[in-house]
């Protein structure tokens, strides 16, 4: 610890730990930085409430750099990293007395490398370059009778889900459903949910999830404001949503739907198409919808299998509500 009104460089402080490996030949660099008057102002330590403040002159620039360190958040990690990149300023300092401050690096060249080339590659993987449901369609091939939904007592495999979602897609596109329109989904959580996801993207429809939990006041808001075509809903909730336009409803209507082909829809989505629309929260205001692509769908699921190390045979539990994108990614990673 440094006592109050001690100058930084002059104790044993992780700065003057960080200054000391500076070459011989600028051994005098750290005293002319911070003499004050100088470049920089002196740095001082304040032992009782533990925070740390370095300023830089203003004549060298709009920089100011602040790091209070507390016995509740100090994070060594953080504290570490700040403390390398000061290392590598200075260096900077002592290499180029002549350049303004914001033409100096703060990176090292490993994390200039990382940000630049490792964190910015991409190079979408196989399955980051297709639609989600042109990803499940191969799977179905490859295990058709393998369990890919369970609610509760109901099942349904790869195969089934597959036709299921398929005759859907068919029954909306006999609607007059059109590659962009909007298709609004309100269920009760149950294998339908999965069915419908699929059944809108393969129509190539814009998927709007609508919570059932939610006031009727606000899902009429958000059936209008996103221009819902068709809206996907069963007997039981249509009290819930009073909705004029076209519906079809699981149940109600599960007679006309099993009448269509199981056959995948031909018709072709792009990756920069619209995938869904999410409304935010509305707490500081009316909700708005976010517009999210199937290339971005796709990415994030393709990334997130890699990360997490996804296989065949993993489970994964749907907790999130069906109105927050989350959900997606608990329902269509597994499959």
């Amino acid at each position: 610890m440094v006592a109050d009104g001690k100058h930084l460089l002059g104790a044993l402080s992780p700065c003057a730990h960080v200054l000391r490996p500076l070459r011989p030949s600028n051994a005098l660099m750290p005293a002319k930085l911070f003499a004050s008057g100088g470049i920089c102002e002196p740095v001082r330590y304040d032992f009782e409430s533990h925070d740390m403040r370095r300023a830089v002159n203003e004549n060298f620039s709009l920089y100011r750099k602040v790091m209070d360190l507390t016995t509740e958040n100090l994070k060594l990690r953080q504290s570490e990293t700040d403390l390398r990149h000061l290392r590598t300023l200075l260096e900077s300092m002592s290499d180029r007395l002549e350049a303004r401050l914001v033409a100096l690096p703060l990176l090292t060249e490993s994390e200039c490398h990382q940000l630049l080339v490792e964190w910015s590659d991409t190079a979408a993987e196989p399955e980051g370059r297709r639609p989600v449901h042109e990803v499940f369609e191969v799977q179905a091939d490859l295990s058709p009778q393998k369990p890919a939904l369970v609610c509760g007592e109901e099942s349904l495999t790869y195969q089934e889900l597959e036709r299921r979602a398929n005759r859907l897609a068919h029954h909306l596109l006999s609607l007059g459903v059109t590659a962009g329109d909007r298709i609004g989904l309100c269920l009760e959580r149950s294998v339908e949910t999965g069915v419908g996801i699929l059944a809108i993207f393969k129509a190539a429809g814009v998927y709007v999830p609508l919570d059932p939990g939610y006031p009727g006041d606000r899902l009429v808001f958000m059936l209008e404001d996103s221009g819902v075509s068709v809206l996907v809903t069963q007997e039981s909730l249509e009290a819930r949503t009073p909705w004029q336009g076209r519906a079809v409803r699981v149940d109600g209507d599960s007679a006309a739907i099993a009448l269509q082909s199981d056959a995948r829809p031909a018709l072709r989505v792009r990756l920069d198409d619209l995938a869904y629309l999410i409304y935010t929260s509305g707490t500081t205001g009316r909700p708005k919808a976010v517009m999210v692509e199937h290339g971005n769908l796709a990415h994030t699921l393709a990334t997130s299998r890699r990360r997490f190390g996804f296989g065949p045979g993993d489970r994964m539990p749907h907790l999130a509500p069906f109105s927050f994108d989350i959900s997606l990614f608990e329902l269509l990673n597994p499959l």
